[in-house]
């Protein structure tokens, strides 16, 4: 059956990676593998995709979007998981799951390339899928599965030409998802010691340089 089955076939600029720069090899590789995962976990999950079909073509433009949208956009996606907006998300793949996104480890493909995640950057008849780096620290791994989420749902349909962009946007969406403004601002405040942002971390699940970023991001310092 699998080798019957059409595969799934990606270039190396379809995906959207969370790494460093890739070589054009490492994206070749990277975007085989991810093909063969796809369509392997696709032939063996029972659920459907609740979103239904639209057009596999991107369509690309320049505009990168604010913060605000960015922020609109995480708070929406939190509504519909369920998780009220000044609650911390203990488990973020159990969410992602929820969504009927397949969610499964990032074999080694190559230790150079540091690949924290890819996920399905097109939506056709069949589930999203997400694979992660598992063998990250767990504030790294829950960021980097929220990444992914705001890929597939910032970058479906519409999404910036700039790689750069896209991983900027997508780094905004997790940081809104996982620190949401309004407990933000009460928890975050210009003297903030390290020690102070240590049990921030502790509460929330997220990296403190990721914290101080949201800081930064909702103009506190």
């Amino acid at each position: 059956d699998f080798f019957e089955a059409p595969p799934i076939t990606y270039g190396p600029n379809d995906l959207n990676y969370r790494t460093r720069k890739l070589t054009r090899a490492q994206q070749d590789r990277a975007a085989t593998m991810f093909g063969l995962i796809e369509q392997e976990l696709r032939s063996e999950a029972d659920v459907a995709n609740s979103t239904g079909s639209l057009d596999t073509a991107h369509n690309d433009d320049i505009r990168a979007r604010p913060l605000r949208e960015i922020e609109a956009l995480a708070a929406a996606a939190r509504q519909l998981i369920g998780v009220q907006s000044d609650k911390v998300i203990n488990n973020v793949t159990r969410c992602i799951e929820r969504l009927n996104i397949l969610v499964m480890g990032l074999p080694d493909m190559d230790p150079n390339a540091r690949i924290d995640g890819i996920s399905s950057p097109r939506r056709t008849d069949d589930p999203f899928v997400m694979t992660l780096d598992l063998d990250k620290p767990g504030d790294r791994l829950r960021f980097s599965a929220a990444h992914e989420l705001g890929h597939v749902l910032v970058h479906t349909e519409s999404r910036p030409l700039s790689r750069e962009a896209r991983e900027a946007e997508a780094d905004t969406f997790a940081s809104a998802f996982l620190l949401p403004r309004e407990p933000m601002l009460v928890e975050l405040s210009p003297t903030l010691t390290l020690a102070g942002y240590s049990r921030i971390k502790a509460r929330w699940g997220v990296s403190m340089q990721a914290i101080i970023r949201r800081s930064f991001d909702l103009s506190v310092i």
